[in-house]
């Protein structure tokens, strides 16, 4: 292949427009060259490399001319045009060379080929190529005869590069493919300013691909950042670059951040020429998705920059580092750090002899388990910071062959190696001029032992963190040793070295410290520290100083002063212990000097005080008393008696001193101090008392016998109430009475007292007891007597109380009673009532005597004429009577005969017919005084004859009482409802005799009032089940069960218990009533209004309702009787009255009703209460809020051993939520 170059004219070059003749008449020349005869030989490599390059130059030649003769030629300046033609002029020389070369190459052909027949045509090409990146340095020699010339493929090409350079020509090879997105970079010439050309790069252009197709050179030997997106965002979605064959890298002097910061997951520079690279800083940073990269051919002799050439590789497995010449590099700071999964590292060859910078060189490579840098020449570093930081995976390092004179920054040097146990060559470090051990050794938390004896700290500014985390540090040495006389910082230095237990810092020289905060926080194993030498004159920041948690033993000196919130542990401490001279944390961190030995308390003792006599009980436990192993509280001292004894004695008990306090115990005197806390036991003698009352009492309140004091007694003893005790067998219960077990004979709920304990408080006990029955001789005759005579006075019975009765009932007569009435012609002068307690052995015999006068110095009292409506009855009348003139049996047959007025008539309208036997009804007419009449149907019993005395069902008999076993209510003669009255179980009733009405047995009782009488006298049922007891509550009482079959008798109808049926068994107990067979009753004939509600409806009243169950009261304001109306029950009242300073509404027939039970009685509540059920059961969420002012009525009622007021019906509030009252 041959080129003719364009002739260099002095006058005038070659016109542009005869650019395309000049190559087409080139091409001709070439084709005459070689005559069609001639056959060459294939072309070797060399040659093909040498024949592109030539058809490169041809090409600048070519173009170069052009430009020549165009108008921007002559827009160049003079030097740039003598600049292109000396380049031009170059190019045609080397052409001429390389034409030369090629006729010696043929000449050569045809002599080996002359007598071969078959010789084909040479096919030459004649296409201008364009420039190929041709790196290797390839020389074609040929001899020929006459000639011998050399070209080189280099001379070519960078003949061809010097022509395109001076027309301005690069990076007009770079072309970009938005649909591909891909750059192509054909043959020329390209600089590292490429990515930041709008005009090749379009703003939004995003870049998969860079493919290089011909030879390309870089402008000015200046690679750096060449493919890196440090300057185009697109280049981070770069996934290949191909044809790095074609980039000539043998001028390159400068490859710093080359291929930075792409995300390439392979790159081959193993082709790169680096012989003349000087920087290779940052030439692979953070290229993270490489895991392998082939660096083992390059040459580095030159390079003198390392620095992050490899750093944050952090995909990176491998590195061959084995024909890498580091003699020139200087700075290899960051050369592999973050190559976070390298397992290994081989550096061993490299030559370090003039690096001074080795900061971060290994930082973060955490895979790493071995390093050997026993090669390294370090005598000229200054810079070690963090060079071994956070190598997590490496246990052990050996730099005992470093050279440290120089270096000045040890900062972090080994931190945060987590793993490593051993550094070995410590000793042989020269800190002498190091300013900074900031983080030195920080979380190396597998260190076990640190000597660093040898270090020289004289020039160090900064120790903060120096060892801070290292919790399995359990020797520190060379700190004795330590010059810190220039240090500032000592923040953290020691900070959560668990694992210490010692630190000698008597060298310590902190004169220029300023800051020591947490410098020894969290040394949980420190127990004992000596600063006496630290002078904190300097030191601003102190917090948390000294948090050491089990620190116990500080020594301070006269420059020490600690600020407030230094963090000296624990509260109090003494100093040179001595337990009266204490201080406490604020005193000592109060910035002023506290020279001594200050010492937590490392034992301690506890007082108990008990009483001598009582031992078995702990009055008072003082608090623990803090001192010092070995040593002794001394009891017997004045101060130390003031100071922990005596105000710890609690109130009425002394110090025991004598014998008699003593009871045979023996008082200490002296209390060892222990590490595990003694216990000593000071003797206390309870003061004399006589707070402590007993009382014997009636379920109704009232005294029996005198008030007991009991005497001799001290604070602490016991006396014992119960039946069996002492103080009643020394104070007998009275004769006539016996202790009380019944709980129907005490209060609700009451529970007799059993041994009480003496305190200084008054206790002020009641014992229940129960009168015997009274003795014929000890009951109560009423007598009536004509005044100032001892002469019965006639139509009045004398009569006797208290028969059936107990001793302690109350028996009262008074003018009111019926007994008492004075006679026609006759007055009553004491009406009063008379009241007595009955007692045993009464001599003489209790009387009530009532006085009458003859109506003689007075007027005759007028006779009640109020009307009275007959009631009807039934009358037995013996067969054959005659009726026609009868007035007895007609009266006879109505009930409330007594009550008519004195003078009624009773007569036949018409007379019954007696002839036969059987009942029938009749008429009376009722004839009063005044003639007034009235007719009421009455029912006629026609009899036997023979048989005397009424047969009926209805008895009168003499009173007797009856206990109700279920509430009851209150009939009148026509078998209905008289009221709304309930008389609660429990009461005691006064009857006289049985009646029948509507077929259903009633008691008679006063008032014309009648009680069914199921409620006193049981009903049989059989059991069809068999059935357990329960209490008022629903509640299962024991374990017993009564077995089917079985009578048992009931009282009463049907009570609901919540939501379910029961009979009531006794007083307090049930049976479910589904367990019972059941029983057919009669039906319940209809019958008129009740007789009270008829006599009552021409008074004015108000109908109450009880809110709380209520006894029934006399007029003088005592208890009427044993009747008790049950809650809820509805009363007419009269009006109200007020009796012995109590309100009282007045009811029928002389009773009256205490208003508390009906009216409400306001009271405050101290505390938030819930409402509850009369089973105690709270009821909703509602809380009535505390001082709210709530309205309760009557006493409190006692459920489930508590006591309750009630607001309203069957809602209750706890009695302990109110203020108390006095």
């Amino acid at each position: 292949m041959f080129f003719t170059a364009t002739p260099n004219n002095s006058s005038s070059d070659t016109s542009a427009q005869n650019i395309n003749t000049a190559n087409r008449d080139q091409a001709n020349a070439v084709g005459k060259t070689l005559a069609p005869s001639i056959t060459t030989t294939p072309m070797s490599d060399e040659q093909t490399a040498v024949n592109k390059a030539a058809a490169s130059l041809q090409t600048a030649i070519t173009q170069g001319t052009a430009y020549i003769n165009s108008a921007a030629f002559s827009k160049m300046t003079a030097e740039k045009q003598a600049q292109l033609r000396a380049a031009m002029q170059t190019g045609k020389e080397l052409i001429s060379k390389y034409n030369a070369m090629q006729i010696a190459v043929n000449s050569a052909a045809l002599d080996v080929d002359q007598n071969n027949k078959n010789k084909a045509p040479t096919n030459i090409s004649t296409n201008l190529m364009a420039l190929n990146a041709v790196t290797s340095n390839i020389i074609t020699t040929a001899n020929t005869n006459s000639t011998n010339a050399v070209i080189t493929t280099s001379e070519l090409a960078q003949a061809a590069h010097n022509i395109m350079l001076r027309l301005g020509s690069v990076n007009s090879n770079i072309s970009y493919d938005a649909g591909t997105q891909t750059v192509t970079i054909s043959a020329g010439e390209i600089d590292n300013n490429w990515l930041k050309d709008p005009s090749l790069l379009p703003d939004n252009a995003q870049v998969k691909h860079i493919k290089i197709t011909g030879r390309v050179t870089v402008a000015d030997g200046n690679a750096s950042n060449l493919f890196s997106p440090y300057y185009r965002e697109p280049m981070t979605t770069l996934q290949d670059i191909t044809g790095l064959s074609n980039l000539d890298t043998s001028n390159i002097t400068n490859m710093s951040g080359m291929f930075s910061f792409l995300r390439l997951t392979s790159l081959d520079v193993s082709n790169f020429d680096t012989s003349n690279v000087t920087n290779m800083s940052q030439m692979f940073e953070n290229d993270d998705n490489l895991t392998s990269l082939d660096v083992s051919h390059f040459n580095t002799g030159k390079v003198t920059k390392m620095v992050y050439m490899f750093g944050g590789d952090s995909s990176l497995t491998s590195l061959d580092l084995s024909n890498f010449d580091t003699s020139k590099v200087t700075d290899m700071s960051n050369m592999f750090s973050g190559d976070s999964s390298l397992t290994s590292l081989d550096v061993s060859n490299l030559d370090t002899k003039n690096v001074t910078n080795m900061s971060d060189m290994f930082y973060e490579d955490s895979s790493l388990t071995s390093l050997d840098v026993s090669n390294f020449d370090t005598s000229n570093v200054t810079n070690m910071n963090e060079m071994f930081a956070s190598v997590s995976d490496l246990t052990s390092l050996d730099v005992s062959n470093f050279d440290t004179s120089n270096v000045t920054n040890m900062g972090n040097m080994f931190g945060n190696d987590t793993a490593l146990t051993n550094i070995i060559g410590l000793h042989n470090f020269d800190t002498s001029k190091v300013t900074d051990m900031n983080l030195m050794f920080n979380d190396d938390s597998a260190l076990t032992s640190l000597d660093l004896s040898s270090f020289d700290t004289s020039q160090v500014t900064d120790m903060g963190d120096m060892f801070y985390g290292d919790y399995n540090l359990i020797n520190l040495t060379g700190l004795e040793s330590f010059n810190t006389s220039q240090v500032t910082n000592m923040s953290n230095m020691f900070d959560g070295d668990s694992g210490l237990t010692s630190l000698d810092l008597s060298s310590f020289d902190t004169s220029q410290v300023t800051d020591m905060g947490d410098m020894l926080a969290y040394d949980s194993g420190l127990t004992s520290l000596d600063i006496s030498n630290f002078d904190t004159s300097n030191v601003s920041n102190m917090s948390n100083m000294l948090n050491a948690s089990n620190l116990n033993k500080l020594t301070l000196g006269e420059k020490t002063k600690l600020a407030s919130g230094a963090g000296i542990p624990g509260t109090t401490w003494y100093k040179d212990g001595d337990l009266s001279k204490s201080a406490t944390v604020a005193d000592l961190e109060n910035g002023k000097a506290h020279a001594g030995t200050w010492e937590l308390a490392n034992a301690s003792v506890t007082l108990k005080f008990v009483n001598a006599k009582h031992t078995d009980k702990t009055l008072y436990t003082s608090d623990v008393i803090p001192g010092f192993t070995g040593k002794s509280l001394d009891l017997t001292d004045s101060t130390v008696k003031s100071t922990y004894i005596t105000p710890n004695i609690p109130t009425g008990y002394t110090y025991a001193t004598t014998d008699a306090e003593l009871a045979g115990q023996t008082q200490p005197t002296k209390a060892d101090f222990t590490a595990t806390g003694n216990t000593v036991t000071i003797y206390l003698a309870g003061d004399p008392e006589t707070n402590v009352t007993v009382k014997y009492e009636l379920k109704n309140g009232n005294q029996v016998g005198n008030t007991i004091t009991p005497t001799g007694n001290q604070v602490g003893d016991t006396i014992d109430l119960s039946q069996d005790g002492a103080v009643i067998q020394a104070n007998p219960i009275p004769d006539g009475y016996h202790y009380a077990t019944n709980p129907d004979d005490m209060p609700a709920n009451y529970v007799q007292p059993g041994p009480i304990t003496y305190s200084t408080q008054s206790q002020d006990k009641v014992i229940y007891v129960v009168g015997d029955p009274v003795a014929a001789g000890d009951t109560v005759k009423v007598v009536h007597y004509l005044e100032g005579t001892t002469k019965p006075v006639p139509g009045l019975t004398d009569y006797v109380l208290g028969t059936g009765g107990h001793y302690g009932d109350v028996v009262t007569a008074s003018g009111d009673d019926a007994a008492q009435k004075a006679p026609f012609g006759y007055k009553l002068v004491n009406p009063d009532a008379q009241t007595y307690v009955l007692t045993k052995n009464t001599n003489p015999q209790k009387t009530f005597v009532f006085y009458y006068t003859k109506n003689g110095g007075g007027s005759l009292p007028e006779p009640d004429r109020t009307p009275k409506l007959p009631i009807p009855g039934e009358v037995d009348i013996p067969q054959g009577t005659d009726l026609s003139n009868d007035t007895t049996y007609a009266g006879d047959a109505i009930t409330n005969k007594d009550q008519m007025p004195d003078g009624t008539k009773y007569s036949w309208q018409p007379a019954p017919d007696t002839s036969k036997q059987g009942k029938q009804a009749g008429t009376v007419v009722v004839t009063y005084p005044d003639g007034t009449k009235t007719s009421i149907n009455v029912m006629v019993n026609i009899v036997d004859k023979n048989v005397n005395g009424n047969t009926g069902n209805n008895s009168h008999d003499t009173a007797k009482e009856e206990v109700l076993k279920h509430n009851a209510y209150l009939y009148g003669q026509d078998g209905r409802w008289a009221n709304q009255a309930v008389l609660k179980a429990g009461s005691t009733v006064t009857t006289y005799g049985m009646v029948v009405i509507n077929g259903r047995k009633f008691f008679t009782l006063d008032n014309d009032y009648y009680l069914a009488t199921g409620n006193a006298v049981s009903q049989t049922r059989k059991l069809k089940h068999n059935a357990y007891l329960y209490n008022k509550y629903g509640q299962r009482v024991g374990k017993k069960v009564v077995k089917t079959g079985q009578n048992v008798a009931t009282y009463g109808t049907v009570v609901t218990i919540r939501g379910k049926k029961y009979y009531t068994i006794d007083h307090n107990h049930f049976m479910k009533a589904n367990n019972f067979m059941k029983i057919a009753y009669p039906d319940l004939a209809n019958s008129e209004l009740s007789p009270n509600a008829k006599q009552d409806s021409d008074k004015a009243f108000t109908v109450k309702a009880l809110q709380h169950n209520a006894y029934l009261y006399n007029k003088e304001g005592k208890r009427a009787n044993k009747v008790i109306l049950n809650l809820n029950s509805k009363v007419k009242t009269y009006g109200m009255k007020t009796i012995n300073g109590r309100k009282f509404y007045v009811a029928a027939n002389n009773y009256y009703i205490a208003a508390g039970n009906i009216d409400a009685t306001k009271r405050k509540l101290t505390h938030n209460a819930y409402i509850y059920s009369q089973y105690g059961n709270r009821i909703g969420r509602k809380v009535v809020k505390q001082h709210q002012v709530v309205g309760t009525y009557g006493d409190p009622v006692g459920i489930r051993g508590k006591s309750y007021y009630i607001i309203g019906s069957g809602r209750y509030l706890k009695q302990a939520n109110f203020e108390t009252t006095r």
